[in-house]
């Protein structure tokens, strides 16, 4: 849903942040085309702005969840939460 609100800001197109996204004109004109007059490169080119625009969501998401983990908010959590918080990075661990 956020993706969607960013698209068009105040009423004004958006510019594409970099070389693998579309800029909101752009995505649109292909969007709205019918599916048989779509080139395989108009796929490619849909298909990798939505890729980057993943990408760089989960890499903020990334950055927000490096916080280390406190007593206090460690003990917010509920049994599930807890072992989850515990165990998950010891999985990863060994899987690695």
């Amino acid at each position: 849903m956020r993706l969607f609100k960013k698209l068009i800001k105040y009423g004004k197109p958006c510019k594409a942040d970099n070389d693998r996204e579309l800029d909101t004109v752009d995505l649109e004109q292909i969007l709205l085309r019918d599916r048989e007059l779509l080139t395989v490169e108009d796929i490619e080119r849909v298909a990798g702005h939505f890729r980057s625009k993943i990408h760089t969501e989960k890499a903020k998401l990334e950055e927000e969840t490096k916080k280390p983990l406190t007593n206090v908010a460690f003990n917010r959590f509920g049994g599930g939460e807890k072992a989850m918080a515990m165990d998950v990075p010891l999985f990863g661990a060994v899987n690695a």
